[in-house]
């Protein structure tokens, strides 16, 4: 589940100690009470994660594009109704902030030059929280700032007028331009195979395969195998081998649709700098779009692990997006920092 996280972290690790040189993407960090995570694009996110705090806490995470034209983004979240103005130490905050909506999940949030308004007065404080159907609900800022410099530091913003901290002189226009993300084929979908070819298929695969699976399986009838069109000649596989209380574990196949049984490995591009991992805990296929998803709980209620999808480009499925949480604290995987991500993602 972690393979991930570490690897982006081992990568953060290994640049130079100069304090604002530009970090290595892609980034994942863990400061005190703070979670940072930044793509290869160089945008990034910080949030608010105590794991000393209940799981329906209360939520502050800070998004920003890299380049000069980067606006940053602060939104307050619970997964509770709120009942009256959020509070900064026990004062009203004094900054300006947008009602967010049903469809975001988002309390209040504020953009651009409100934003750094509201950046300014949080990160001077400790505690920020709200009344809510449940009681109070708390979102600690201990480590906000150094979150906030780092995410200055990587899109070498330091210095310049709209910093997230240590603002100076220097024109937004001197800020780098954003890496390229890399743009896929779009995908065209196939009509899918009926019921009886999908069993026809799945039985063949299965039949095939299954002593080459890396998991032991004591109960046959437990195994399930989804089958979808990729092209009009050749079908994904997905068998579900195995199954705990949230995480299960599969192995996929292309399969030529005539021939099942002559079934490989599916090809799959790997994420840059060993990011991935293998589709595991829950893993699904929109046929719709050519993503496969996997997503997988570090614990039951699903608020850190790792979520990967990949697109189908007519020969194998290459890298879309990927995010993930280290830490079990309540965030919800909507709003976990992604660490890759293709163009128009």
């Amino acid at each position: 589940m972690k393979s991930a996280l570490i690897a982006a972290g081992l990568a953060a690790a290994a640049v130079s100690s100069a304090p604002y040189a530009a970090e290595h993407v892609p980034l994942y960090r863990e400061i005190k009470d703070w979670v940072v995570g930044c793509d290869n694009t160089r945008q990034c996110t910080a949030v608010s994660a105590s794991e000393d705090m209940e799981i329906a806490q209360w939520t502050v995470r800070i998004t920003r594009k890299a380049g000069p034209e980067g606006r940053p983004r602060v939104a307050l979240y619970t997964q509770q109704d709120v009942k009256g103005q959020p509070q900064l130490d026990g004062k009203p905050l004094r900054s300006a902030l947008q009602q967010g909506d049903a469809e975001s999940g988002e309390d209040w949030y504020a953009t651009g030059a409100a934003a750094l308004t509201l950046i300014d007065e949080l990160r001077n404080g400790n505690r920020l929280t709200v009344a809510a159907t449940q009681g109070e609900q708390v979102a600690s800022l201990d480590g906000i700032s150094a979150s906030l410099l780092l995410m200055d530091a990587v899109q070498e913003r330091v210095g310049t007028q709209s910093a997230l901290m240590r603002r100076g002189d220097k024109p937004d226009s001197e800020v780098p331009s954003a890496p390229v993300a890399p743009i896929l084929p779009e995908f065209t979908p196939v009509g899918q195979p009926d019921d009886a070819e999908q069993k026809r298929i799945g039985d063949a695969v299965i039949a095939a395969t299954r002593d080459s699976w890396k998991q032991d399986v004591d109960d046959m009838s437990k195994v399930e195998a989804s089958v979808y069109a990729l092209t009009k000649e050749k079908a994904l596989v997905i068998i579900q081998t195995w199954c705990a209380a949230y995480n299960c574990a599969y192995a996929l196949y292309q399969a030529p649709r005539e021939h099942p049984e002559q079934a490989s490995p599916l090809e799959m591009q790997d994420f840059p700098d060993a990011l991935g991992d293998e589709p595991n805990g829950a893993v699904g296929y929109d046929p719709d779009t050519g993503e496969l998803s996997s997503f997988n709980r570090a614990r039951g209620f699903g608020d850190c692990g790792s979520e990967q999808f990949w697109r189908f480009d007519g020969k194998r499925f290459q890298p879309l997006w990927l995010s993930g949480m280290g830490r079990c604290a309540g965030v919800e995987s909507r709003y976990w920092p992604r660490m890759y991500r293709a163009a128009d993602i």
